[in-house]
């Protein structure tokens, strides 16, 4: 058996000089990352220009290699979707990492440390028009830990709100990727009767649910209660209501559920 001994046991910093696979390794280990993931930073917001993008200064690590993109410009195909993909290539000694447009997704979790093919990951999806960029959305960056122990945890959340059928009005609070809806006592009233019914309303964008979701919410005048208005959602945004109750009362419920929607 071998222990290799880097760096860090070194009393003068040259007796076990690093390599250049431990060193992607250690960036893994203490980033949470495997070949599946990377991590992206941009210094400076990146500048669109028609169907030119130039990314003025982000930092990368892909596969646990480092590196840099300064004043990196790339072109888009009009009319399309572009995967962009940050690329290593460790058989290119004079320039193993380029950036790339592609037609989809072309990521993959070849451990380039031991392998000579190329690491590809895919970092932004671009869509254009004729003449510009239109949207720009970040692919998740993850974080793999087998157990994490914090005193505090302190998650992104949001808040919106949207009047649904009838103007019954409904709260939307995201906590990560939870999204809590809450329709407060409310008095309305109500003229017909619906069955699965699309409502012209839709929900917040980043409030959408994973999968589709079906709930109910009360309804009671004084005393009397009456069947309750059936709500289903669905991860495009649509609504559709369910009622058999007609005249004046006060509604009220709430539901929870997951989302995959970008943070808003």
């Amino acid at each position: 058996m071998t222990i290799k001994n880097y760096t860090f046991f070194s009393q003068t910093g040259t007796e076990f000089p690093i390599s250049a696979t431990a060193d992607r390794r250690l960036y893994l280990m203490l980033g949470g990352m495997d070949y599946s993931t990377f991590k992206m930073t941009h210094w400076k917001t990146p500048t669109n220009t028609a169907l030119n993008r130039v990314y003025n200064d982000t930092s990368l690590v892909v596969g646990g290699a480092y590196f840099e993109l300064n004043n990196q410009s790339i072109t888009l195909r009009a009319n399309a979707t572009n995967f962009i993909h940050a690329n290593i290539d460790l058989s290119n000694v004079n320039s193993p990492v380029s950036i790339s447009t592609e037609t989809r997704d072309n990521s993959n979790n070849i451990d380039m440390n031991i392998s000579s093919s190329v690491l590809k990951k895919c970092i932004e999806v671009i869509t254009t028009s004729g003449i510009e960029i239109k949207t720009v959305v970040e692919k998740e960056q993850e974080t793999k830990l087998k157990k994490v122990t914090a005193d505090y945890l302190t998650m992104p959340s949001k808040t919106a709100q949207a009047s649904l059928n009838y103007g019954i009005a409904a709260n939307f609070t995201r906590i990560g990727n939870m999204v809590h809806v809450n329709f407060f006592r409310q008095t309305r009233t109500v003229a017909s009767k619906t069955e699965n019914e699309k409502i012209l309303e839709k929900l917040p964008t980043g409030f959408r649910p994973s999968f589709r979701v079906e709930f109910c919410i009360n309804i009671n005048n004084l005393t009397n209660v009456y069947a309750p208005i059936l709500y289903s959602f669905n991860e495009i945004g649509e609504a559709f209501v369910t009622n058999n109750f007609t005249g004046t009362a006060v509604f009220s419920g709430s539901t929870m559920y997951f989302t995959n929607d970008a943070m808003p």
